[in-house]
């Protein structure tokens, strides 16, 4: 079972990931849902982590740079409302897995992300 964290300010976000679809059943588990990458930070480390890119507090960017460091291993998966290429291009950088805008996250795309 891989562990999941879910980080995003936006709480409707949060709660319709967590609701996509049984994620037990694909072998994934949500450990930690987050509204910040200063509440994310202090968490234990996932294998998966899904983040936003804007957030109050500390972003995703910020967020990502600070785990990279000490779990470079970490397979991460940006959602964002926005499509900036500013944003992926430094995602890419990072070692981020995929970008997802989030007005198109389906199901069936979300899983054959996290499974790849």
């Amino acid at each position: 079972m891989k562990s999941v964290v879910i980080v995003d300010d936006e709480s409707l976000v949060r709660v319709g990931l967590q609701s996509l679809f049984d994620w037990e059943q694909h072998g994934y588990t949500i450990v930690g849902v987050y509204q910040n990458g200063a509440e994310a930070i202090q968490s234990a480390p996932p294998d998966v982590l899904l983040t936003d890119i804007r957030m109050p507090d500390m972003d995703g960017l910020t967020l990502i740079e600070k785990l990279k460091k000490t779990l470079p291993a970490l397979n991460i998966v940006i959602m964002s409302s926005y499509d900036d290429f500013d944003y992926m291009r430094k995602a890419i950088q990072y070692g981020v897995k995929d970008y997802i805008l989030k007005h198109k996250i389906e199901q069936d795309e979300l899983l054959g992300v996290l499974d790849r």
